[in-house]
C-alpha cells in the first residue's frame, strides 16, 4: 500500500469522537471503566452486548450486578489489585457474566488503574473471550499437582470451548471393545458410540479435519446436526506409540477448516492429555 499523508493517517487522538467510539465498538474485546467503587462509568457496544444489555443499563450500575456469583471473588480481586497498583496491567482473570436472559458468559479479564488520570478517572476494564490457553493453563495446574486423570481431561475439554478453538469437545478412549466416552464439554453432544473419524485418527495417528458434516459418515452426520453442530474435528492422543490411546473431539457449530491458531490449541491439549494419561498409566 502506497502512503499517501492525510489519507493513510487516523485522526488525532481526541480529535474525532465519533472516530475513538466506533474504534473501541470494533475492538476484538469488550472494553469499559468503572470508579473506585466498581459503578461502571463508561461501557462499549461488545460489553453491553456481553451482557444482552443496553449501555443505558449499564452506566451507573455497580458492576457486580453482571457478575456471576462464582466468579465474583475473580472480579473484586482485580479491582482491589488495580486499585493497590497503579498504571499496571493485571490479568487475565477468568470471569462470569450473567446475562439478562440469565445465562453465564466467561471470560478474561485485564484492568489497569487509571484513576488518576483527568480524563478517564476509573479503572480501565478489557473483557477477551474466554480462551483455550487459560483453560490448558488451568490443566497443567491440575496436572502438576497430582489431580486424578478425570480432572485433568474434564479441564482439557473444557478449555476446547474458548477462543480461538469454540467448540464443544470430548475425549474418547481406545478400547478393545471401541471407543468409550472419558470427558466431555456438556451433556447434549451428538452420539459417538457408532462408527466416526475417531477410529482413524487412533489407528493412524493422523488428524481428521472435516470440513463439514459431508465428509463423516451419514448417521453420524445426522446426530451431529440434530446437536447443532456443523462440523467435527479429531486430533489423536499419543506419546509417540501407535495406536493412540484416543482421541480429542471438537465438535464446532461453523462448518471450515481449522486455522494454525486453532490447529496450535488442539495439538497442545492433546499433549497435556498424553502426559496425564502417561502418568495415570504408571500409577495404575
Amino acid at each position: 500500500m502506497t502512503y499517501a499523508p492525510g489519507v493513510n493517517e487516523l485522526p488525532a487522538s481526541g480529535g474525532d469522537p465519533e472516530f475513538l467510539q466506533r474504534l473501541v465498538d470494533l475492538l476484538p474485546a469488550a472494553a469499559f471503566v468503572i470508579d473506585a467503587g466498581g459503578t461502571v462509568r463508561f461501557v462499549s457496544e461488545p460489553a453491553a452486548a456481553l451482557v444482552e444489555r443496553d449501555r443505558s443499563e449499564l452506566v451507573g450500575e455497580s458492576v457486580l450486578s453482571f457478575v456471576d456469583e462464582g466468579t465474583a471473588w475473580a472480579y473484586a480481586a482485580a479491582v482491589a489489585m488495580a486499585g493497590d497498583f497503579g498504571h499496571v496491567v493485571l490479568g487475565p482473570l477468568r470471569v462470569s457474566f450473567v446475562t439478562a436472559g440469565g445465562q453465564s458468559r466467561a471470560a478474561d479479564l485485564w484492568a489497569i488503574n487509571q484513576l488518576d488520570d483527568p480524563v478517564v478517572r476509573g479503572i480501565v476494564c478489557l473483557l477477551t473471550p474466554e480462551t483455550a490457553a487459560m483453560g490448558l493453563s488451568e490443566a497443567i495446574t491440575a496436572l502438576v499437582g497430582d489431580a486424578p486423570f478425570a480432572t485433568v481431561a474434564a479441564r482439557v475439554v473444557r478449555a476446547m470451548q474458548g477462543h480461538p478453538t469454540v467448540a464443544r469437545a470430548a475425549l474418547l478412549a481406545a478400547g478393545s471393545s471401541g471407543m468409550r466416552l472419558v470427558a466431555g464439554s456438556d451433556d447434549d453432544l451428538p452420539d459417538m458410540s457408532g462408527e466416526g473419524p475417531w477410529e482413524h485418527a487412533v489407528r493412524t495417528g493422523v488428524r481428521q479435519l472435516a470440513a463439514d458434516l459431508d465428509e463423516v459418515p451419514p448417521a453420524l452426520a445426522d446426530a451431529a446436526r440434530a446437536a447443532g453442530c456443523a462440523t467435527v474435528w479429531v486430533e489423536p492422543v499419543a506419546s509417540g506409540e501407535l495406536p493412540a490411546r484416543g482421541a480429542l473431539v471438537l465438535w464446532r457449530r461453523a462448518t471450515g477448516r481449522p486455522t494454525p491458531n486453532e490447529l496450535n490449541a488442539m495439538h497442545q491439549a492433546a499433549a497435556v492429555l498424553a502426559l496425564a494419561w502417561e502418568r495415570h498409566e504408571r500409577m495404575a
